[in-house]
């Protein structure tokens, strides 16, 4: 570890803060362990690389509290610069990384509302209400906490008029997400029929049969007018998360959630 802690990745990108949405994340920069859910961590999705708070320099952490400080001001007020208008699409974008990973970011070109997921996860999804807001992780659990949007790049594309409009036709694979066109919108499900077990007994007690399609994953709803309703596997239970521009996303009843559907 360099004098003072570490102030960038391995690629020499700047690091920035996040929570951990779950408990198999590890610092790179030391032997520590895994971390608990919600621990701050201050990493690149870009290089998948991480340092916990001991190993980063504290001129990093301070500068990423002052800045969620002001993000979660922002989110709590929605005064957040929205588009003058809510009409638009979805557009979307695909890349692969060095290691053959697969992502697809989609983005409303009215409520400036943007969604990565990635090829290999059932278990969450990233997103960001708004252009320049604070960027979110939805895990499979509907606990929304800070993170990173992995390829700023593919937003920029996004952001600036490019991306292709959604084949509603054919629809589109990744990996384990499938997307499809239903009548005014898109949906997105993710299913695994394995079961993730983490360190934590009271997540190890509510298996359900693995032969059971749904035991993991969600459910995405991308409305017409640029908002994303999540609606949680069986194995989670009755609820879901409602996410609208420059507001904190809503947790709500699975029938709060599919009224939110239908409103668009």
């Amino acid at each position: 570890m360099p004098e003072g802690g570490y102030k960038q990745c391995k690629g020499g990108h700047d690091l920035r803060m996040m929570r951990t949405p779950h408990d198999e994340y590890n610092c790179d920069g030391c032997d520590a362990g895994y971390l608990k859910k919600g621990s701050q961590l201050f990493g690149c999705r870009l290089c998948d690389w991480d340092a916990c708070s001991k190993c980063t320099a504290q001129t990093v952490m301070t500068a990423e509290l002052v800045r969620e400080s002001a993000e979660d001001k922002i989110m709590r007020e929605g005064t957040g610069k929205l588009d003058t208008s809510r009409e638009g699409q979805w557009m979307w974008v695909r890349k692969v990384d060095a290691n053959k990973n697969r992502f697809m970011q989609l983005r409303h070109t009215g409520s400036g509302v943007v969604a990565e997921i990635h090829h290999y996860s059932v278990g969450q999804f990233t997103f960001r209400p708004g252009n320049a807001a604070k960027s979110y992780c939805l895990a499979e659990t509907g606990e929304v906490l800070p993170f990173q949007i992995s390829f700023p790049d593919l937003e920029n594309e996004l952001v600036e008029g490019g991306g292709k409009t959604f084949p509603e036709e054919a629809g589109i694979m990744l990996g384990n997400w499938k997307l499809e066109f239903h009548k005014d919108r898109i949906v997105g499900k993710t299913e695994a029929k394995e079961i993730k077990t983490t360190k934590h007994a009271e997540r190890e007690v509510s298996h359900m049969n693995p032969k059971a399609v749904d035991c993991r994953g969600m459910e995405l709803h991308f409305l017409p007018h640029g908002n994303i309703v999540w609606l949680a596997s069986r194995r989670v239970g009755e609820m879901g998360v409602v996410i609208e521009p420059f507001t904190m996303p809503k947790t709500v009843t699975k029938d709060a959630a599919l009224k939110a559907i239908t409103q668009g």
